[in-house]
């Protein structure tokens, strides 16, 4: 019976997270799509700060009741954390934002498969962490993917 139960919790847990990543998927879709309009409307700096405030608060919201009521960040690890989304946030959405007033979302979507190169690069130069083979095909690959995307969608618009 301890076995069933643990199986079905998993289950539920798998399906949430799969929830998850869906609809995560799909706000970022909408997002980008949506962004363009109101970045040409109101400008990257106003859609960014709405955005901020907007997610901050609805993740406050949803995560407040799950943290422990005595476990409290000391200063340093606050303004850790403050930094933090300063730059990779608050940075990241405004320039985004700035390309999204200036570029189609079809040609913002490519620059998303770029990131995981981006994010390896980084552990790999930051963390120390190894570059294999495998990590290097999986890059080119991508990097190929991308170019004959960009290539396709030039001759579609000339």
């Amino acid at each position: 019976m301890a076995l069933a139960g643990s199986r079905s919790g998993a289950a539920a847990r798998l399906r949430r997270a799969r929830g998850a990543v869906l609809g995560g998927a799909a706000s970022w879709s909408c997002y980008t799509v949506l962004a363009a309009g109101l970045n040409r409307r109101y400008g990257a700096f106003g859609v960014t700060g709405a955005i901020v405030v907007v997610g901050t608060v609805a993740l406050l919201a949803i995560s407040l009741p799950l943290m422990p009521a005595v476990v409290t960040p000391d200063r340093t690890t606050t303004g850790l954390l403050a930094g933090m989304g300063l730059a990779s946030s608050l940075l990241g959405f405004l320039l985004w934002n700035y390309a999204g007033a200036r570029v189609p979302a079809e040609r913002m979507g490519m620059v998303l498969y770029l990131i995981p190169i981006v994010c390896v690069l980084a552990g790999v130069g930051f963390l120390g962490e190894s570059l294999t083979g495998r990590i290097i095909a999986g890059g080119a690959l991508t990097v190929f993917g991308v170019w004959v995307a960009a290539r396709r969608a030039g001759e579609t618009v000339e």
